[in-house]
């Protein structure tokens, strides 16, 4: 093991303290490596409890709906710090490194960049880079190391430090003898003692020796606040993490005597038995086998899917479970356990991702003046697939790979807010100009450089109204299908509009424009992530929707809207009914908003016409009557919902500049209901079965009486805490109005606890304050304590013997 941690370079001693400038403040950058949405509060994993994450997001703003420019690291990475689209930057992939200034060049007609700490560096911050900010961080930094005073330094950083061996050789060493992931995702439980070797671990420990000597006086910052950008490892694999991450539920050894199965199960099953993986849709991978060639292909390369599949094929025997399984059924067990370990792995390298965010927290609150005048930024390059559509790893458009968290807590000023706008990585960069007060760059003949937006109105404002579709690019290795031409995807609000492009006809993969061709995805996942959050239901083939697909695409590289804001058009509500019927008659009539979120007249000299999926009728003019009658009677009678479409068209220019679809429910017929049975099982345990739900509804919902809701999708079994009367509830809505419910309820009366009394343990206080205390009557021997917040996201895990006491 080498005894040098890091190579700290330019390391420049003074004499003398050095002052803070008040006026600005620090600016921290926590730039993460393949950290999906997982630890976020909505639309996240339930058994992810991220500390570190929750206090930003206690103190900060979320943006819930950003998008990567691109779904590996090194396109999206120089995209976010150079502040232009990829298409600009054309890194498409992970590429050879170089230097940086090498990546914009005449020849590409892009010679003219900037980098996000080079400017800061060039307007007042001392810049400070650790570990992998850039791509290429070990190699090209982007740091000017023939400058010795760190004040005049060139290019991005005042000061970078970087690791000279990668991964310590004792962690590599170690880890490989108990590695058992796949080849791609390699896992292994590292000794607790060993985590002050990992990398980010010493990164943290630089950082905060480097603001410990500021605050010292010991280390110069040239007589300017600082820009600190902190790029943490994980959770990229390989995942060697420290024991303590990792859920009780992750099998060191296969073969097992005493079996653990490490997966929830029955799916669904509450509280968590297990690990919970990625949502299936009810025919599970039928998401999967709703996309075309091209997609399947993206699904389906350098994905682990089929690592899994040549594992399986080395476990000769199969395990014995113990239950007089099929080998066909012993291999779906052993499938789904693998499955499982790596989840229980990635999510175990996020823990310690985020624990080094707490310790830096931590440490930083110490320091009142540093600390209460330091914005921290919180996000990672890119997604990361765990199975959604049959899919691992990344490099796919989905929301997947391509969503990822973001946080911006501002602590001269904590304030939660959560954004629901689609956004882009792109507008990190102006939006720290815009925090930073530094001037945005421009090109030399004066125009805008960044292509991003500053986002400070929506932190102002998180709910003002803003149309700007966000665009994500990528382009697959060469010499293979989709690596001839760019990828693309446009996110705004409510949809998500994927496109491809084959390398030339069939399995060719030569590259021949004239015979390539498209394939199209549409997804509405909703703003709130309340329609379709999975991405299961590809709606491209539904002609209803195809002026959505229309509008989106005007945002794709060359196109009319690329890159650009426009007007936001809001229908207003057409029915309170839940069901309208063939007689009605209904008022149209919207609200629009400026590229800016200011509600504004509808302006002269555009088109405002409205369609609907239910005839070829177009109603042109700002408001007007819809007649119900005017419906062909099979129409109504076939049909669950009437889409109403109106789009703001810019004649002149052949461009329909905003657009918004409302749904109108129809038919009384179409009335939901359900049923459903009650079982007990072994006295505490409760099945729900024989599940009919029939009609037209939006969504559904079980309130179990206790612990989480299950939002449409079922419960597994259910564990009471106690003997008693419990009453299962169904919730249908549907309808044209939120309040439009159908409750379907049944009693179940347990008789025995899950615990005798002389087991139990008593937990204060009662509702729970930052220390629980937990007493038991009895000696406890091989327990295991699991607590659960009220969202049932698992809290807190503890294996303890008879030797030790709680």
């Amino acid at each position: 093991m080498k005894n040098t941690l890091f190579i700290l370079l330019n390391i420049i001693f003074f004499l003398g303290t050095t002052a803070q400038v008040a006026e600005k403040p620090n600016i921290i950058l926590i730039y993460v490596d393949d950290l999906n949405d997982y630890g976020l509060l909505v639309n996240g994993h339930p058994q992810a409890t991220f500390e570190g994450m929750q206090f930003l997001t206690n103190n900060g703003t979320v943006f819930y709906n950003t998008h990567a420019s691109s779904p590996k690291c090194a396109p999206s990475r120089t995209s976010m710090l150079s502040g232009k689209d990829v298409s600009y930057v054309q890194i498409y992939n992970n590429p050879a490194c170089k230097p940086f200034t090498d990546y914009f060049t005449p020849a590409l007609n892009n010679e003219e960049y900037y980098t996000m700490p080079g400017v800061l560096k060039n307007n007042g911050y001392y810049t400070y880079g650790l570990n992998k900010v850039f791509h290429c961080f070990d190699s090209e930094p982007d740091y000017d190391t023939l400058t010795l005073n760190a004040c005049d330094k060139n290019l991005s950083w005042n000061k970078f430090s970087w690791f000279i061996d990668k991964e310590d050789s004792l962690i590599l060493e170690i880890a490989g003898d108990i590695d058992i992931g796949l080849k791609d995702m390699k896992n292994a439980v590292l000794p607790d003692s060993l985590e002050k070797y990992l990398y980010d671990y010493r990164a943290i420990d630089s950082v905060l020796n480097f603001i410990s000597n500021i605050q010292s006086g010991v280390e110069s910052t040239c007589d300017k606040p600082v820009f600190i950008a902190i790029g943490l490892r994980r959770p990229h694999s390989p995942w060697y993490i420290p024991q303590k991450y990792y859920s009780l539920d992750y099998n060191i050894d296969y073969y097992s005597d005493e079996y653990n199965l490490p997966y929830n199960y029955p799916p669904n099953s509450y509280p968590f038995n297990g690990t919970v993986q990625a949502p299936q849709p009810d025919t599970i991978y039928n998401d999967f086998e709703q996309l075309g060639p091209l997609g399947k292909f993206f699904a389906s390369y350098d994905s682990s899917f089929y690592d899994l599949q040549e594992q399986l094929s080395d476990f000769e025997p199969l395990p014995d479970y113990g239950g007089g399984y099929t080998d066909e059924e012993s291999g779906a067990i052993l499938s789904k356990s693998i499955v499982a370990n790596n989840i229980i792995s990635y999510l175990a390298a996020a823990r310690f991702t985020d624990a080094q965010v707490k310790r830096l927290i931590d440490s930083l609150s110490t320091y009142p003046d540093f600390f209460n005048n330091t914005i921290i930024i919180f996000v990672s390059d890119n997604g990361y697939s765990l199975g959604e559509k049959r899919h691992w790893q990344k490099g796919t458009l989905w929301d997947s790979d391509l969503r990822v968290p973001f946080i911006i807590a501002d602590l001269r000023n904590p304030d939660p807010k959560s954004v629901y706008s689609a956004v882009s990585l792109l507008d990190v960069f102006p939006t720290v100009c815009a925090l930073s007060e530094v001037p945005n760059p421009l090109f030399e003949d004066g125009s805008s450089y960044l292509d991003g937006k500053n986002l400070l109105p929506l932190i102002n404002n998180p709910d003002l109204l803003i149309e700007h579709p966000v665009v994500a690019t990528y382009k697959e290795q060469k010499d293979i299908q989709c690596s001839c031409f760019p990828q693309f995807s446009v996110r705004n609000d409510e949809f998500h509009y994927i496109h491809y492009t084959s390398n030339n006809i069939d399995t060719l993969i030569d590259c021949n424009a004239e015979l390539a061709w498209s394939e199209e995805e549409l997804y509405e996942v909703g703003k709130h992530f309340e329609n379709d959050p999975h991405e299961w239901t590809n709606l491209i083939h539904d002609t209803d929707y195809q002026p959505v697909v229309n509008y989106l695409q005007q945002w794709l590289p060359d196109s009319a809207l690329y890159l650009q804001s426009t007007f936001k058009l809001i229908i207003d509500t057409i029915t309170s009914e839940c069901y309208v019927t063939d007689t009605a008659v209904l008022p149209l009539s919207f609200k629009i908003y400026n590229e800016i979120g200011e509600a504004i007249i509808a302006p002269e000299g555009f088109i405002y016409q409205w369609t609907n999926n239910g005839n070829t009728d177009t109603i042109f003019g700002i408001s007007s009557d819809f007649n119900m009658s005017m419906l062909d009677g099979t129409f109504y009678t076939t049909n669950q919902e009437l889409l109403f479409f109106l789009e703001m068209v810019d004649t002149i220019n052949k461009v329909v500049v905003g657009l918004d679809l409302a749904k109108v429910v129809i038919n009384p017929a179409n009335e939901p209901g359900g049923s459903f049975d009650l079982n007990s099982i072994g006295d505490n345990l409760i099945e729900v079965n024989n599940i009919n739900i029939t009609g037209a509804y939006s969504a559904y919902w079980w309130d179990i009486g206790f612990g989480p809701m299950f939002h449409n999708t079922n419960p597994g079994l259910i564990v009471s805490p106690e003997s008693g009367e419990y009453v299962i509830k169904l919730i249908i809505q549907y309808g044209n109005n939120g309040d439009c419910i159908k409750e379907i309820s049944e009693t179940i009366t347990l008789t025995t606890s899950l615990n005798n009394f002389e087991n139990n343990l008593f937990i204060y206080p009662n509702p729970g304050s930052d220390n629980l205390f937990l007493e038991s009557p009895v000696i406890l021997e091989n327990a295991l304590i699991t607590i659960y917040n009220i969202s049932g996201h698992e809290m807190y895990r503890n294996f303890i013997n008879s030797q030790e006491k709680l």
